[in-house]
């Protein structure tokens, strides 16, 4: 990215595990596509700092195919915009994975926590959280796992899934939390009302869940 209209949207492909490194001052890109394979075993790993620039209409500007998307530097990004197609932005789809693994990177939403855009995240394939942050939401949207290659995985001391909504996983795709921390805050005083009806469930846990260490915080709407 140099600067309006002139901007740099990659693809990332090849079987081989590939890395985004290099020490120079700057590293943005305008989006990046991930299409590496045929499943989520092919890695990039991105081992320097970078910078996506953040939408401003409804778009996703990290779109992960095929293959893994691995941050691995102290990068912060905000590749999500609102909706992209039917009311939702797809994190990765059915053969990719999304793995966050430093303790001061984050990925998020544009505007996470606020009431300015709404959408709700869709994870088709696996949503890893090892060390870092992943955050999403606008107080009514709920990350929906509900595919059977659906994943979420949170597996690191200092792992943070915050979601400002709730989860769905009342179909056949699978939770695993052995480490870090999982925060619902459906934000009633953030975003100015009850967000969810006596009829919805914040935190729907009926798909496969593997619980065995970290925790599940469900902030109190009402506080």
């Amino acid at each position: 990215y140099k600067a309006a209209g002139q901007v740099a949207n990659v693809i990332f492909t090849g079987n081989a595990n590939a890395s985004i490194s290099g020490s120079g001052a700057t590293c943005r890109f305008n989006s990046i596509t991930i299409n590496k394979g045929t499943d989520a075993s092919s890695i990039l790993d991105v081992s320097r700092i970078i910078s996506i620039i953040p939408p401003t209409s409804n778009a996703s500007y990290l779109n992960i195919n095929n293959g893994t998307f691995k941050l691995s530097s102290a990068s912060v990004l905000s590749p999500y915009y609102g909706a992209v197609s039917g009311g939702a932005t797809t994190i990765c789809a059915a053969t990719g994975r999304l793995w966050i693994n430093n303790a001061a990177a984050s990925v998020s939403c544009v505007n996470a926590g606020t009431s300015t855009v709404s959408g709700y995240p869709i994870v088709t394939g696996i949503l890893q959280v090892t060390s870092g942050t992943f955050e999403y939401g606008s107080g009514n949207d709920r990350i929906s796992l509900t595919s059977s290659t659906s994943s979420l995985i949170v597996d690191g001391a200092n792992a943070v899934v915050k979601l400002y909504g709730g989860i769905n996983n009342n179909g056949s795709g699978s939770i695993t939390i052995t480490d870090g921390n999982v925060i619902v805050d459906c934000q009633r005083s953030d975003v100015g009302g009850d967000n969810f009806t006596s009829a919805t469930h914040v935190v729907d846990l009926r798909g496969n869940i593997n619980f065995t260490g970290g925790k599940l915080t469900i902030v109190d709407p009402y506080a």
